[in-house]
């Protein structure tokens, strides 16, 4: 059924071939029933499918082979799934291709996303922070350990599996449009991710493993305090403040403070020296698998964020957000296996005129950094 683990890789000529070197083409329709959009995208759709075998629900991704890239991009993601296994990463089953899209189907994730159901609740605390966190890092270690960096770790790209809250839910790691190999030097220089979520380091293009730390660090941040570390009115303006300013960790308007063990977790997380951040490695897999009991993370107080307070943030961080991405390439970044999303654009992230404010160092390496290629993505 389908074209199976088996079959080898041409990256070459971007198709994947039988072992005669015959472009396999299959019709999906003779093994699902394809159903209702969950999401589209600059590349195509999201929907939910149903396997005619047994009737199990499944979702599929359809790009749109006219698209530029969209076939370097559909294998690329199909060979990174295929290297990893983790009970919280979006589980991969089969691919089809026929001459029009290539299908990717993977598991269908009911809960949604995890940032509208944090919305929700009445109560979020450093407890569930830390329930959220412990399942992260495990996505990551299972990334790290087989030799990719995703480099777009965000609240928009984890989902929950189950019909629960997050304190029963599984949390699903999601997209691999931007994840690459990291190869024998051990570093990257591609200009690519979200905004907020940038390291100091990607932004010199010189990077590796740590930058999705760093990304955790910032989505923890995000759901404790309800804001990002970092902001501002464009995604220039955000990379201004990543390369030259330092979290402020003194909040004077806080409606609650954060323990002081879960405040130094969050430190080791957004460490802007690369080599002293925590690591995926340093945490997994004995002092992840307790993380949630470990003292930094259950509060010693019952003050929590109020939920109207949370929603006002985050509506405000949902309203932004879109316009803040900048991608290697074109991609899918928004095209999931889960109900309720709708159309974003990402947009890259474009030279503004005025640069009086920045010192010369910082002007020539945030110009750098956002230059596009003659290829059409921004230059890594």
């Amino acid at each position: 059924m389908g074209c199976q683990n088996s079959q080898p890789v041409d990256s070459s000529s971007g198709f994947f071939f039988n072992p005669d070197g015959d472009k396999i083409y299959e019709d999906i329709r003779e093994h699902y029933s394809i159903g209702q959009v969950l999401g589209s995208g600059s590349f195509g759709q999201v929907r939910v499918c149903t396997l005619l075998e047994n009737g199990e629900r499944r979702a599929v991704k359809l790009l749109d082979q006219s698209q530029p890239d969209s076939v370097p991009m559909f294998c690329q993601e199909i060979k990174l799934l295929l290297k990893v296994h983790s009970e919280h990463i979006i589980q991969f089953y089969e691919y089809f291709i026929d001459h029009h899209f290539l299908y990717i189907v993977m598991e269908l994730c009911t809960g949604g996303e995890l940032l509208k159901k944090v919305i929700e609740m009445r109560r979020f605390c450093e407890e569930d922070a830390a329930r959220v966190c412990r399942q992260v890092v495990l996505a990551i270690a299972a990334l790290h350990s087989a030799g990719i960096c995703h480099r777009d770790i965000k609240a928009e790209n984890l989902l929950l599996d189950g019909s629960g809250d997050v304190k029963t839910c599984i949390v699903k790691l999601i997209d691999f449009g931007l994840a690459t190999s990291v190869h024998s030097t051990g570093r990257l220089s591609e200009l690519c991710g979200s905004a907020h979520y940038l390291a100091p380091e990607l932004l010199g293009q010189n990077y590796s493993f740590p930058v999705d730390l760093w990304s955790l660090g910032v989505l923890m941040y995000l759901l404790l305090y309800g804001y990002y570390p970092y902001d501002g009115p464009s995604s220039r303006e955000i990379m201004m403040q990543i390369l030259r300013n330092r979290i402020q960790w003194t909040h004077r308007k806080e409606k609650y403070k954060l323990s002081p063990e879960c405040l130094k977790f969050l430190k080791g997380l957004l460490c802007r020296t690369e080599v002293d951040r925590l690591t995926a490695e340093r945490l997994n897999p004995t002092a992840v698998e307790e993380i949630s009991g470990r003292p930094e993370f259950v509060r010693r107080d019952n003050k929590v964020m109020t939920a109207p307070s949370r929603t006002w943030w985050f509506s405000k961080f949902s309203m932004r957000s879109s316009s803040r991405e900048m991608q290697g390439g074109q991609r899918l970044s928004d095209l999931i296996p889960s109900g309720g999303r709708g159309q974003r654009t990402d947009r890259r992230i474009r030279r503004r005129s005025s640069e009086a404010d920045l010192e010369e160092g910082d002007k020539a390496k945030l110009r750098d950094s956002i230059e596009p290629s003659r290829s059409g993505k921004l230059r890594g």
